[in-house]
């Protein structure tokens, strides 16, 4: 469960860095959430598999955009938040059965 917890923790940190401005933003959001949903159990994180999904989602319709309007940065914050909200909810749980 540590490891767990400390990968988690390191995909939490990592969505800290991206930065919704750059072009190559929608991969790695794409990539961070596939990773936190590795982590993933189907019967304890439904809510928070929906939500990487949804980030999953965002990054994938924001992949093929020349350039960052105004409606695509709030797309890419929405779908940064789907990722934090998630990785976050799924840390709390697993840090009270640590």
């Amino acid at each position: 469960m540590k490891e767990k917890i400390d990968k988690l923790e390191d995909i939490r940190s990592r969505s800290e860095d991206l930065d919704p401005r750059q072009k190559k933003f929608p991969k790695d959001l794409k990539d961070l959430a596939q990773e936190a949903l590795g982590y993933c159990e189907e019967v304890d994180d439904q809510q928070e598999i929906n939500w990487l999904k949804k980030a999953i989602h965002k990054a994938e319709s924001l992949e093929h955009d020349a350039e960052v309007s105004q409606e695509a940065l709030e797309d890419r914050g929405l779908g940064l938040g789907y990722l934090k909200e998630a990785v976050d909810s799924i840390l709390i749980r697993e840090r009270r059965y640590e």
